[in-house]
């Protein structure tokens, strides 16, 4: 059924949660009436459910359908799919969301292995899982840890797809942040510059990780004492703060 994709469209294009939710309630009541309670593409649904709900600010809804959605993806598929995997990052973004590090990073450890059980070790995706996991380390304060998953998921990335891939993009501003943090400001500068060439190579100015790169060039930029151009950053990124790298 196209209700799913249609919800994450909405979700995604217009930022209209409410109308995603509505969508994909009909969605799971669709799901259930022709696959009944325990499939996959009901759990299918459940999952992006959950995630709206979660963007929506409800979280305690959203994890009981994050969490109820791997289950049946365990109970139907087991944990060497591609389905559970991506359920069970749902479910770890959930968690960052409220802050409940160590739950988010137990559902990202079981992501990154049934990826990689799914897919082999190196695969782009399983790359992407080891920067979630940079992710929950860095905003728990673990920065070492952060650092040697985001290291790993760079060189996973260059090995499959070259040192250009647009994939690279979340562990680079990652680590540029790390350097931020630490007060390695021309570190970070030569990272995030990176980044942006790699984004110039792929997607015009007005795609989404503009939206997540700029904020933060502009913050380095104020650190930087450089504030006319940490104005033209924040302006170009629509005024939007430094996020999450939830795309």
């Amino acid at each position: 059924h196209d209700l799913p994709r249609l919800a994450e469209a909405v979700a995604d294009s217009r930022e209209d949660y409410a109308e995603a939710a509505r969508l994909m309630e009909r969605g799971v009541a669709i799901a259930r009436a022709s696959f009944g309670e325990v499939h996959p593409r009901t759990a299918y649904a459940l999952d992006l459910l959950g995630g709206v709900e979660s963007r929506r600010g409800n979280f305690e809804k959203a994890e009981r359908l994050s969490r109820l959605a791997v289950d049946i993806f365990d109970r139907s598929l087991g944990k060497r799919d591609v389905s559970v995997a991506d359920a069970y990052t749902d479910l770890a973004k959930v968690y960052s969301r409220v802050g409940r590090w160590a739950d988010a990073e137990a559902a990202q450890r079981t992501a990154l292995v049934a990826f990689d059980s799914a897919l082999g070790h190196g695969h782009p995706m399983v790359a992407g899982a080891m920067a979630g996991l940079c992710e929950i380390h860095l905003h728990a304060s673990r920065l070492a840890e952060a650092e040697a998953d985001c290291r790993e998921s760079v060189a996973m990335r260059e090995r499959a797809q070259g040192t250009s891939a647009l994939g690279l993009l979340n562990p680079l501003m990652l680590l540029g942040d790390m350097r931020v943090l630490r007060g390695e400001l021309a570190a970070a500068d030569s990272i995030y510059s990176a980044a942006l060439s790699i984004a110039q190579e792929h997607v015009g100015e007005q795609s989404r990780p503009y939206e997540y790169l700029y904020p933060r060039m502009a913050v380095l930029r104020d650190l930087q004492h450089r504030p006319a151009e940490a104005a033209e950053l924040r302006r170009k990124a629509g005024g939007k703060g430094v996020r999450s790298l939830d795309f």
